[in-house]
Formats: C-alpha cells, sequence, structure tokens
C-alpha cells in the first residue's frame, strides 16, 4: 500500500487530532502574540487608547486583570497542545507498531520532547511575539474583543492569582521593613555601646 493509498485512513482516524492540535497551536500563537503587543504599547499609543476610551482602554486600566488573564490562558493553552500532541503520538506510535520496534523507545522520546518544543517555541513564542511586537496597535485592537471574552471567564481565577499575589507581595514588603526595622535597632545599639565608657 503506497503513502497516497494510506492517507484517507490516516486522516480519517487522525485528522481530528491533528486538527485540534492545530487550532490549539492558534490559539497559543495569539495568546502569546498578544502579551508582547499589549506589553510593548509605547505611552502615546496608551494615550491615544484611554482618549478613544473603548475596549482597549478597558483592558489596559486593570493590567494586573490582564496579564493575569493572559498567563492563564497561555498555560492551559499550551497544556492542553502537549497533551494533546503526546496522547496523538501514542496513538499513532500504537496504530504503526512503533512503540514495539526497536527505535520506538529512542523516536518517541525525541519526537514528544524535541519536535514538539521546537513547534510550540517556533510558532507558538518567537514567530507571533515578534510579529506582534512589530504589529502592536493592529493586534490590541482586533484581539481587545477576544481578551475581553476571556478576562470574563478566566475572572474567578485571575481573581484568585492576584490575590496571591498581593498577599504574597505584602509578606515580603512586611519582612523588609522588619529586615530594615532590626538593621536600624542593631546600628543604634552598636553606636550606644561605642559612646558609653
Amino acid at each position: 500500500m503506497t503513502i497516497l493509498a494510506a492517507f484517507p485512513d490516516f486522516m480519517s482516524e487522525f485528522g481530528a487530532y491533528f486538527l485540534v492540535i492545530l487550532i490549539l497551536l492558534i490559539l497559543y500563537a495569539v495568546v502569546s502574540g498578544t502579551e508582547d503587543a499589549y506589553n510593548s504599547l509605547t505611552s502615546v499609543e496608551r494615550e491615544e487608547f484611554q482618549a478613544e476610551n473603548n475596549r482597549v482602554w478597558e483592558l489596559l486600566k486593570q493590567p494586573r486583570y490582564l496579564l493575569a488573564t493572559i498567563l492563564i490562558a497561555n498555560t492551559l493553552v499550551n497544556v492542553a497542545s502537549i497533551l494533546i500532541s503526546s496522547f496523538t503520538l501514542g496513538a499513532l506510535s500504537a496504530t504503526y507498531g512503533w512503540r514495539d520496534s526497536s527505535y520506538g523507545d529512542i523516536l518517541i522520546p525525541i519526537i514528544e520532547v524535541g519536535l514538539i518544543t521546537f513547534i510550540l517555541l517556533f510558532f507558538g513564542e518567537i514567530t507571533p511575539k515578534v510579529y506582534a511586537t512589530q504589529n502592536r496597535h493592529l493586534i490590541v485592537k482586533r484581539i481587545a474583543l477576544v481578551m475581553y471574552v476571556l478576562r470574563t471567564i478566566l475572572w474567578p481565577l485571575s481573581y484568585v492569582l492576584i490575590s496571591t499575589t498581593k498577599f504574597l507581595d505584602s509578606r515580603i514588603k512586611d519582612q523588609n521593613d522588619t529586615a530594615s526595622f532590626e538593621d536600624i535597632k542593631h546600628a543604634i545599639d552598636l553606636t550606644s555601646e561605642e559612646e558609653s565608657p
């Protein structure tokens, strides 16, 4: 059986997996690029959006929620991409007997780690970030509605993430303040010891 003759069977069995992987990769690229687009806006561009008072400005007014939404969405899509890719590779290797072959023990981990990582980095991180940084104004405007909807959907998770971060920030600040107070107290004690006969 030739490769072309087997292609319809292959696509009927694995086409849905590859379609899901492609959709997740596109989502990963969009979310990853969006992060850089928003973060690379200049102060002049931010003022323009403020003057327009549109969805972009609504998102920019709450930068912690915007960042939390992007990070959560990015993580969810990234994990889903890896899981579906790994599952698809497992199904392929079971169907075609790669795991049972002598090269399966070497080939499958190389594909799982090497190829999937390369695809995610190149198509999901590097390329979208370069494009988004160069076209930030356009990207921010076009993706504002999607980010607004995502922020609404992910608000409970974002709230927990932001609350936890604020709590940790305050604890670290309190520890730094305490350390500074202790340093001052120690300096006073040293000065008092030098002055006494």
